[in-house]
């Protein structure tokens, strides 16, 4: 069977890789490069920056573990180096398994004629299923336009090899605040403008509490409930209007980051000519990412919803899978991990307290700090906890994680969600001591009333 994939970002080349797997003939095609948004400009850039900020501030402040450091401070040419040596080495890591795989990829702007049939300059290709798989772009405020310069999407923030003085963030959701840190621990004086009543106001109060809190101590002036009201380049600046609710303050700053969340990108005009129905959040689908045209498919980011490079993944597989007619489960979002990377992580897993107090469940809440842990203590680490919701039944429906390594002890919930595995089951778990880790069992003994070391 061949199947046709318009886009090889996190969902497509993932799709095209399992659909080869499961004997289809695969038909990929980038107009851009591989890996998408995510590899190229996104989760893994950022990662590498941020882990130069890390260890420069483990640096500075490991006094308490006997280490004595002076005058650390970041190469920023050094650091971008490295960044876009990850980048390459994953891009032609992707290329080679497509290569193996005997993924036919056409570097080609591809355009549907119709479900049966894409044209790529000029050449036709006739597959039995289609995918689309067109990402997502920056979303800008009205008053603004993004030039690149001094107005500047993360496309381009993360290519800067000189710190400004001065930046403006205009939005105060996950990539904001991964910026305002990366920019604050390079030296940068930010300011974050988040137009709701707080930080990452998609998840829980107590992500946003944490989000605020790690603002203050890194001295990241934040306005919330506030709006950017007109926007341009001024010179060598940019000069903001931002309405606080109070009033209207003019501010100049050196760099504005647009950072107010990302839109589908979408061939509209082929979309309309094949009869598939979208608005503007995009692509709809069934719970197999099958849209409402017979043997067409949609995934990742062009779907709204979760702008995630995992659960892109997810849709992936799910969606080739069911084109091929093999048996997979349908796509679930009651279980799918968030992480902010900023220090210290927060992760959240599950439905938050506002999606669980609308379906009318009853929730119990249960915490654990990080300063009962053994090994947090031994770590110079003081900030942090773990809290979980466990329903009447005993299964945890949401989780929080806020510290060192949040965001990889969070999937442990993730799974137990997927699972729906009680908590008396859960308590069963050995974990190895000493580990941070060892606290997503303490919650769990909590929350089933016998808490061991809290």
């Amino acid at each position: 069977m061949k199947i046709g994939i318009i886009g090889a970002g996190s969902a497509g080349y993932v799709a095209a890789l399992r659909a080869a797997q499961l004997g289809g003939e695969v038909y990929l095609f980038e107009k851009g490069e591989i890996g998408g948004t995510c590899l190229n400009v996104g989760c893994i850039p950022t990662k590498a920056l941020i882990a130069g900020v890390h260890h420069a501030r483990q640096a500075r402040e490991s006094a308490i573990l006997g280490v004595l450091a002076s005058d650390v401070r970041i190469d920023l040419n050094k650091l971008q180096d490295h960044k876009e040596s990850v980048v390459t080495t994953n891009v032609r890591g992707i290329e080679y398994l497509l290569q193996k795989r005997g993924v036919k990829l056409n570097r080609l702007d591809a355009q549907i004629v119709s479900p049966k049939e894409i044209v790529a300059q000029g050449e036709k290709f006739e597959i039995d299923k289609l995918v689309v798989a067109t990402g997502s772009k920056p979303a800008c405020i009205p008053c603004a336009k993004i030039d690149g310069k001094y107005i500047m999407s993360s496309d381009h923030i993360l290519s800067l090899r000189e710190v400004p003085k001065t930046l403006l963030v205009v939005g105060g959701g996950v990539i904001g605040l991964e910026f305002a840190g990366i920019m604050a621990g390079l030296g940068c004086q930010v300011t974050v403008v988040e137009m709701l009543e707080r930080l990452i106001p998609v998840d829980d109060e107590e992500c946003s509490r944490a989000a605020q809190k790690f603002a203050q101590i890194n001295n990241i002036e934040v306005m919330t409930g506030a709006a950017v009201t007109q926007l341009f380049p001024d010179g060598d600046a940019v000069q903001a209007e931002i309405d606080t609710g109070k009033e209207k303050v003019i501010r100049r700053f050196q760099k504005c980051l647009m950072a107010v969340g990302r839109q589908p990108n979408l061939d509209e005009q082929s979309l309309k000519k094949i009869g598939v129905d979208y608005d503007r959040k995009g692509i709809k689908t069934d719970s197999f990412m099958q849209t409402n045209v017979k043997d067409v498919y949609a995934i990742g980011d062009c779907c709204g919803g979760y702008m995630l490079a995992h659960v892109a993944y997810a849709q992936g597989k799910t969606a080739v899978a069911h084109a091929l007619g093999h048996d997979t489960l349908p796509m679930r979002y009651d279980n799918i991990p968030r992480v902010t990377f900023v220090h210290p992580e927060i992760a959240a897993c599950g439905l938050t307290s506002k999606q669980l107090e609308e379906k009318g469940m009853t929730i119990k809440w249960s915490k654990f700090s990080y300063m009962a842990s053994g090994r947090a203590r031994a770590q110079g680490i003081k900030d942090g906890f773990f809290k979980i919701g466990v329903d009447q039944e005993g299964i945890i429906r949401s989780a929080i994680i806020v510290g060192e390594n949040a965001g990889e002890m969070i999937s442990f919930y993730s799974q137990a969600i997927t699972m729906q595995t009680p908590i008396e089951l859960l308590e069963q778990t050995i974990i190895a001591h000493p580990t941070l880790s060892e606290m997503a069992i303490e919650v769990v003994e909590t929350a089933a009333g016998h808490p061991l070391h809290a």
